[in-house]
């Protein structure tokens, strides 16, 4: 079985380091971005992923800009999005196709189900 790639946008570097550690040692092989504006430039040059975690507040362009751009650009990913206070509607959920935004802190065991159910789902 290949190694799942997985690209995680986190502005916060001490979260943003945590979690690289974490998927990795759960077998994923993880590119990290600080920002949206970087995540587009890593899809760009490093994709493709499997999957992608985001933080929703991101310096230059929001966790959900970078799904709405992804997604423009045809991109099918799934997305996995965090947040401490962003809540989207079924509507919303439908329209960026993603599911419910996971709460700040994450609980890493549940982010783990969820990423790969999402890869799961769309693979």
């Amino acid at each position: 079985m290949q190694t799942p790639r997985l690209l995680l946008v986190e502005d916060d570097q001490s979260l943003r380091e945590m979690l690289t550690e974490y998927l990795t040692e759960e077998g994923f092989e993880v590119v990290a971005a600080s920002d949206g504006r970087a995540a587009l430039e890593a899809f760009a040059s490093q994709g493709p992923f499997d999957v992608v975690l985001t933080d929703h507040q991101l310096p230059h362009v929001s966790g959900l800009d970078l799904l709405a751009e992804l997604r423009r650009q045809g991109q099918t990913v799934p997305v996995v999005v965090m947040s401490g206070n962003l809540q989207l509607t079924r509507r919303q959920q439908a329209a960026l196709g993603v599911g419910r935004v996971m709460r700040k802190p994450v609980h890493l065991p549940e982010l783990l189900k969820r990423l790969r159910r999402e890869m799961t789902r769309h693979g």
